[in-house]
């Protein structure tokens, strides 16, 4: 993924409510698992994780963990 489409993306979603947002992540999670079992997403977030505050870090993981009940 180059700049401009990690400011597209940030640009996107950005404006969608945590709701929508939801929705998307369980999507592109859908998507990934079909494709790879997930694998690229995990490595994503684990490459993520480093740059989050804890608190950050806590949300994603209750927001992962809420998605992949869904």
């Amino acid at each position: 993924m180059n700049e401009q489409q990690i400011k597209a993306a940030i640009n996107t979603y950005s404006k969608l409510s945590t709701e929508d947002l939801m929705t998307e992540l369980a999507k592109h999670m859908a998507a990934q698992k079909q494709k790879d079992g997930g694998a690229s997403m995990k490595q994503t977030i684990e490459r993520l994780k480093p740059l989050l505050t804890p608190e950050q870090r806590k949300k994603l993981e209750d927001v992962l963990a809420s998605v992949s009940r869904a």
